[in-house]
């Protein structure tokens, strides 16, 4: 046990002390952020741009004969600028020295020339010539300031959405709502558990594929049982998924310490991590990713060189890519097909999570499905370390099932003799 523990230690420490490791820990952290920034910096550029063209001039040249009209628009509204004529307007507009003028000569039938000014300005322009031409016709009609001011105070109105009227706690307490997010979670867990086990896996098979490709492999065997070199391999990487998972596990924990107070936050701890459906998401992505290490190191050993890593690790990248897929499908079916392949081990992990966030699988079905693969694990564990000690020694340029298939009948033979 103490050699397996070396190895594992060793696997950890040599992997630890590379930059990939830690960029592969830390560049989803740096992918997130990029993109939180771009679209701040996007939706920035967007607001200032809308600011800017807000804000532009509205400056109003007003065409007036009659001097006691210039004088009242002026005082009302500093955006007014009093003209002689039309044409002086007109020069002015071409000028951009004023965004549009206004002959006020008949204040019942006004007209707001401009030159291609954009909706947000013509509204702006729209308010203040209105306004003017409000107070105009009352001060006309013998309306004193005083009444005038009476008359323009602001209504006090609300707005009320025939759809908003639920409270925040209330909407999540909703059934639909938890259903919804558990849906979320558990296919978030799904999404993330897909690049973890193929993250992992191709590290494995190279791991293995390199020290075959070196011929450090006979080294290594004749200072510990193959067993244990296999043992120590899947210890020493379950120490790094431990390093990786915990690395995000204290970012949740942060943040949502942080948010503590924030009611989302409160559901999100109480409602959803501790509950019996996130940690049956857990264990299932636990699980996954322990056969995932185990089948990498079993396909690992058959490799002859370094390069071979990536072929024989194909079988499991289909099969993750198959327990993927399935559990997008099973987001809009509950069939026969998917009911199925929630029991078959491995593939479980990905489809059982999305089934049970959707309603689809009670608690007492996802145990079972659960219990399936762990002991189909521990199975597929004692054999492959058969099978990981038939192959480690072994150099052959046939594929991976033809080399799979002699390792079986070796360890037949084996047997046999014993």
């Amino acid at each position: 046990m103490n050699k397996t523990w070396i190895i594992a230690r060793n696997v950890f420490m040599k992997n630890a002390k590379t930059i990939s490791f830690w960029v592969m820990i830390i560049l989803p952290v740096f992918g997130f952020l990029l993109t939180f920034g771009i679209g701040y910096l996007a939706a920035g550029s967007s607001a200032a741009s809308s600011d800017s063209k807000t804000n532009e001039s509205t400056a109003i040249a007003v065409v007036s004969t009659n001097e006691q009209t210039k004088e009242t628009l002026r005082t009302l509204n500093q955006n007014f600028q009093p003209v002689n004529d039309i044409g002086e307007a007109k020069t002015e507009l071409k000028d951009k020295k004023v965004q549009a003028y206004v002959d006020f000569e008949q204040v019942n039938n006004l007209t707001i020339v401009t030159d291609n000014a954009n909706n947000e300005v013509q509204q702006k322009l729209s308010g203040i010539v209105t306004q003017a031409q409000s107070y105009l016709t009352a001060k006309q009609a013998g309306i004193s300031d005083q009444q005038l001011a009476t008359l323009s105070q602001p209504s006090a109105v609300q707005f009320k959405d025939v759809n908003d009227t639920q409270t925040l706690e209330q909407a999540l307490s909703n059934p639909e709502t938890k259903k919804s997010i558990y849906n979320g979670v558990s296919m978030g867990a799904v999404f993330v558990l897909f690049f973890i086990v193929l993250a992992f896996a191709n590290i494995v098979a190279q791991e293995i594929g390199s020290e075959k490709g070196t011929r450090i492999m006979e080294v290594l065997v004749s200072s510990a049982p193959a067993k244990n070199h296999f043992y120590g391999k899947i210890i020493g990487v379950l120490m790094m998924v431990a390093v990786y998972i915990g690395f995000y596990g204290i970012l949740a924990a942060v943040g949502l310490t942080y948010f503590k107070d924030n009611e989302i936050s409160n559901f999100i701890i109480n409602q959803v991590i501790m509950t019996p459906f996130f940690m049956f998401v857990v264990l299932f992505m636990l699980v996954a990713v322990i056969y995932t290490i185990v089948l990498a190191a079993i396909l690992g050993s058959m490799s002859s060189k370094t390069e071979d890593g990536p072929k024989m690790v194909a079988p499991l990248t289909y099969l993750i890519l198959l327990g993927y897929f399935g559990a997008l499908f099973s987001m809009n079916a509950n069939n026969i097909l998917t009911q199925i392949l929630s029991y078959i081990p491995f593939i479980s992990s990905f489809i059982a999570p999305a089934k049970i966030g959707l309603g689809f699988m009670n608690g007492g079905v996802g145990l079972g499905s659960l219990l399936i693969s762990i002991v189909f694990l521990g199975l597929i564990t004692y054999f492959g370390a058969k099978l990981y000690a038939s192959n480690v020694l072994m150099y052959s340029d046939q594929s991976v099932w033809k080399r799979l298939a002699h390792s079986i009948k070796f360890i037949r033979r084996e047997n046999q003799v014993k």
